[in-house]
């Protein structure tokens, strides 16, 4: 088992965090996706107010998504430069 620099540990720890909020935004968009199929407008209710809401919980889930390919990128980084090399292994 290789030891991991502090930056790569640090790395893993921001990706983690990227990654589980990105979670959270995904699953509160799909939790709202269920509030517009289940929408009953009231007969004063804005024109279009279910497609409004819809657009809101789309946009979570775009911003979702991106933190999540956001948190797999660090980790990708993390994984490049956290390992220590010895001098044998660098070439």
């Amino acid at each position: 088992m290789s030891q991991v620099r502090r930056r790569g540990r640090v790395l893993d720890a921001i990706g983690l965090v990227l990654l589980l909020a990105g979670a959270g935004a995904s699953a509160r968009a799909w939790a709202g996706f269920e509030e517009v199929r289940t929408y009953q407008a009231a007969p004063d209710a804005e024109p279009f107010a279910a497609l409004r809401l819809h657009d809101r919980y789309a946009r979570i889930q775009g911003a979702g998504m991106a933190l999540i390919v956001a948190g797999v990128g660090v980790f990708v980084v993390a994984w490049w430069v956290g390992p220590k090399r010895s001098p044998e292994d660098r070439g």
